[in-house]
């Protein structure tokens, strides 16, 4: 059976790739890789203060605090109720809906993914198999 390459999804390499391509482009190749990288690194310092990251047309991602209730159960280890972090994620709803059209067109082709060029068969998941 042929292993799959798995997908990282838009990396930085990726997207320093996908900008040297465009047609509007003037910057060289370190340039470009130079200013994403020092917007990762503001938003990375920025998450790390607690502060939230939008994201334009994307969305916004905040750090949230969550606090465990015992909803007045005793706890097993009578240990005191540690807060973890969760990062919430929510998506702008004109890209929302923007998926939404793209993914009932490709349904109405007779494609299950928003990858356009893959047919996704049973026991697979945007044409990738789990």
């Amino acid at each position: 059976m042929k292993q799959n390459k798995y997908d990282y999804g838009l990396t930085t390499q990726r997207a320093v790739d996908l900008i040297i391509k465009r047609s509007d482009n003037i910057y060289d190749k370190e340039v470009i890789r130079s200013v994403i990288k020092m917007y990762l690194e503001e938003c990375h310092e920025q998450l790390m203060k607690g502060e939230k990251v939008n994201i334009e047309d994307i969305g916004t991602i905040e750090p949230h605090i969550v606090t465990p209730i015992s909803y007045g159960l005793p706890r097993a280890n009578d240990s005191e109720v540690t807060p973890y972090i969760k990062m919430r994620f929510h998506t702008k709803h004109r890209l929302l809906e923007m998926l939404k059209a793209k993914l009932n067109k490709n349904l109405k082709k007779g494609i299950k993914s928003l990858k356009e060029d893959v047919e996704c068969k049973e026991g697979l998941h945007n044409g990738v198999e789990r």
